[in-house]
């Protein structure tokens, strides 16, 4: 996750001991994992509140990046865009006219006609 070696953890727990010292290094270790946890736990309900605020199946949910705005009108938007092209693909021959037919011409405007 971090890419961090074995030197590294050996290298942090040694400036740990140093900075705390041996008898508060335990109790700091202990208080460090419990903040860890609750962060977990706090990150965990953020994004529960926000999968059913946004009304998406869980199962939908794989990462945190389909949170992405984007993502989700993607996910939302492709049925409407399928049915879009559908439409377009039928419609096409409306929008189309055939070249034979003479575009309709407005006589201007006299106002003795009457």
């Amino acid at each position: 996750m971090f890419d961090i070696g074995i030197f590294e953890f050996v290298a942090i727990g040694v400036v740990a001991l140093l900075v705390f010292g041996p008898e508060r290094l335990p109790r700091v270790t202990a208080q460090a994992s419990h903040w860890l946890r609750q962060l977990r736990e706090q990150a965990q309900s953020a994004r529960q509140t926000l999968t059913e605020s946004i009304d998406v199946d869980s199962g939908m949910l794989k990462d945190l990046a389909d949170l992405h705005p984007r993502n989700i009108a993607r996910s939302v938007m492709e049925p409407v865009t399928e049915a879009t092209a559908a439409i377009k693909a039928a419609g096409s021959e409306l929008t189309n006219p055939s070249p034979t037919a003479a575009p309709p011409t407005s006589a201007p405007f006299d106002p003795d006609a009457t």
